[in-house]
């Protein structure tokens, strides 16, 4: 089921086959346009907002699931390829001379 929230249909609920469109998902409800908001309510329904009386469209550059999403890639890759390498080398580092010492050490029986 969708829960509608604001305008004119608030507090209503649609079945899932009412939601139509592409990219941009949404409920037509009094002629005002609903759109995922990407959260659901503690019984599962999905819920969409109102978002005026203009058909939505894709073409606006923003997802109701993920606006930022290539940003974010391109910091979690940056991220990766600046500090993994160097952290790989210290934790081999770490291990080639733990494993030294323990090569001098006197066996305990």
């Amino acid at each position: 089921m969708v829960y509608l929230r604001g305008g004119p249909c608030n507090g209503e609920r649609k079945p899932d086959s009412d939601i139509v469109g592409g990219l941009v998902a949404y409920v037509k409800c009094s002629d005002h346009y609903y759109t995922n908001t990407g959260t659901k309510r503690p019984n599962g329904d999905l819920i969409f907002a109102d978002s005026g009386t203009a058909a939505p469209s894709a073409g606006s550059g923003s997802s109701s699931y993920a606006p930022n999403v290539t940003h974010s890639w391109s910091s979690v890759q940056n991220s990766v390829n600046a500090h993994l390498p160097s952290a790989l080398h210290r934790i081999e580092y770490a291990m080639r001379r733990n494993l030294q010492q323990l090569s001098h050490r006197r066996r305990v029986r």
